[in-house]
């Protein structure tokens, strides 16, 4: 069953400003309703998807790249760890 918890009160108000940051070409927003392997100290998962690395940088370093930064670092619920990944393309 999903978690009762709302979008916001497991990320902090900085989730809605992550729809104002530029290049952004989907996210998904998940709670964790269920830990089988033990404790994994996340609530819920935001997956923001990018061209590349450099367009999130690009992104991140806008106005409103800044702007969430800065809310993030002022609600001290958020804490999120940043994880840079590449999606994992098969040959053939």
């Amino acid at each position: 069953a999903a978690g009762s918890d709302s979008p916001e009160s497991v990320f902090g108000g900085w989730l809605p400003l992550l729809k104002d940051l530029p290049g952004v070409l989907s996210m998904d927003v998940s709670t964790v309703v269920e830990r089988p392997f033990g404790n994994i100290p996340a609530a819920g998962i935001v997956d923001v998807f990018f061209t590349d690395e450099d367009a999130m940088t690009r992104s991140m370093s806008s106005p409103a790249g800044r702007k969430l930064a800065r809310e993030i670092m002022a609600d001290p619920r958020s804490a999120p760890e940043l994880i840079v990944c590449e999606p994992m393309n098969s040959a053939g």
